[in-house]
């Protein structure tokens, strides 16, 4: 159903960057402490993925192998190993052994995943991969009934965002995080229904994108600075005033579109330097640092950097931490990449 290419859009690569930094930044704090710059990261950092995911995942697909059985089941089983297959190495990597634990894993919810004890940033892998296959279904239908599919895709999103909040979220969670599936699902649908804008947006002239990333941070700053505003768990399924949530969440992801526009359209024009390219490696190789960045940066890094005095709630100690957990992970992916890239869900043949 989905063909791949080697060919990489630049803006895409370098918005993941940045977001996988945000995340790594983010997360050295506890789960819910919530000083403004956490605020303003967790209000739109994880529907910015999804978002991304959206346009990515669908750009390749040819509408004419939406009937095929056998194309549904090679996506199928692409995404078992890009996502599934990674996510339990490295839970039960992360977990005290307890065999009474293990069916904890295969539920694979954020809340049973803390549960169990094992790496609760793992969430997003197993919602992310109900996403994509409900994606492509709705897509898949939107094709065989000939409807205007951008227009098809945003009815969905508002449906499926619906869904979400009106369903009962159990203690336990959803298995596979089916819930937080279906926000992620209305993110991506709305990625796939703007990635045309998106696309022509970032060839355009350098002070076009700057204006329209000003006027993101305005609305990102209005509506992140406001005194009823909270602390966005995706994670645990918590988001607040929901209109405040979609409205983060939109200007926050297109203030980095078009900061990542602005890199990419002053790369065209100066070249390529090796900060560019080490931060489209870093856009490349964010499900190895997502795998692998927790553990560094709440259990190791952020206690060293509280015991000499640079607290990890503030946002200097948290970007330090961040820095330095990101130069770590990069040792460590580049490392697995090399001899065993099976971990990240890559080079599996079937």
């Amino acid at each position: 159903m989905m063909e791949q290419t080697k060919k990489r859009i630049e803006y895409l690569d370098i918005a993941k960057a940045i977001a996988i930094f945000l995340v790594v930044v983010g997360h050295v704090a506890q789960a819910y402490d919530a000083p403004y710059w956490r605020v303003a990261i967790y209000s739109f950092h994880m529907p910015l993925f999804f978002i991304v995911s959206g346009i990515t995942t669908s750009r390749h697909i040819k509408v004419e192998k939406y009937y095929s059985g056998k194309a549904w089941w090679t996506f199928i089983k692409k995404n078992i190993f890009a996502l599934l297959i990674p996510y339990l190495i490295w839970a039960l990597i992360f977990m005290p052994f307890d065999f009474a634990k293990l069916p904890g894993i295969f539920y694979g919810s954020w809340d049973m995943l803390n549960t169990i004890g094992t790496n609760v940033a793992l969430w997003y892998l197993p919602a992310l991969f109900l996403a994509r296959l409900e994606m492509n279904g709705i897509l898949a239908v939107s094709a065989r009934l000939k409807l205007p599919r951008r227009i098809f895709a945003l009815i969905c999103a508002v449906l499926a965002f619906v869904i979400a909040f009106v369903i009962p979220y159990p203690k336990i969670g959803y298995p596979l995080g089916f819930a937080h599936s279906l926000i992620g699902l209305g993110f991506m649908l709305i990625g796939y229904a703007c990635k045309d804008i998106l696309d022509a947006v970032s060839k355009k002239a350098i002070w076009i994108q700057l204006i329209i990333m000003a006027a993101a941070l305005a609305l990102f700053f209005f509506g992140t600075t406001r005194e009823d505003i909270q602390l966005v768990t995706m994670f645990s399924f918590q988001f607040g005033n929901k209109f405040w949530f979609f409205w983060n969440a939109l200007s926050g992801t297109l203030a980095v579109f078009m900061l990542s526009s602005v890199l990419s359209s002053v790369r065209r024009q100066v070249g390529e330097g090796k900060i560019y390219r080490f931060i489209v490696w870093l856009g490349q190789n964010t499900i190895g640092i997502y795998l692998l960045h927790l553990p560094f940066a709440r259990n190791f890094i952020a206690p060293l950097l509280d015991s000499v005095g640079i607290p990890r709630l503030s946002f200097w100690g948290a970007l330090v931490d961040g820095v330095i957990v990101m130069a770590i992970c990069c040792v460590l992916v580049k490392f697995i990449e090399k001899y065993i890239p099976q971990l990240f869900g890559r080079n599996i043949s079937f």
